[in-house]
């Protein structure tokens, strides 16, 4: 028997990477297509699946740093305005 040829994958890893596309499924079913790219679920699960297949590796700071950022200018854009609007009716 040949060894090396083919690399077992944890029954774990696949779980998780059936529940990652289970997550996903679940938001395009959920949500309209056009507002998935800012969908926080959507975003985290991508996340989520990064870190199954990046574990270990040297480019897991620099994701991590771009999903951050990501994530804050999300956050920002959507929120900030709001937050304008009621600091500005409190007087």
């Amino acid at each position: 028997m040949a060894t090396g040829l083919k690399k077992e994958i944890p029954t774990r890893r696949v779980v998780e990477i059936l529940g990652v596309v289970a997550l996903v499924l679940w938001r395009i079913y959920a949500c309209p297509l056009s507002t998935l790219w800012r969908d926080w679920v959507t975003l985290l699960a991508l996340y989520w699946f990064a870190s199954i297949v990046l574990t270990g590796k040297r480019s897991w700071l620099p994701v991590t740093t771009a999903f951050a950022v990501a994530l804050m200018t999300l956050y920002l854009w959507g929120q900030m305005p709001l937050a304008v609007t009621v600091l500005r009716s409190v007087r």
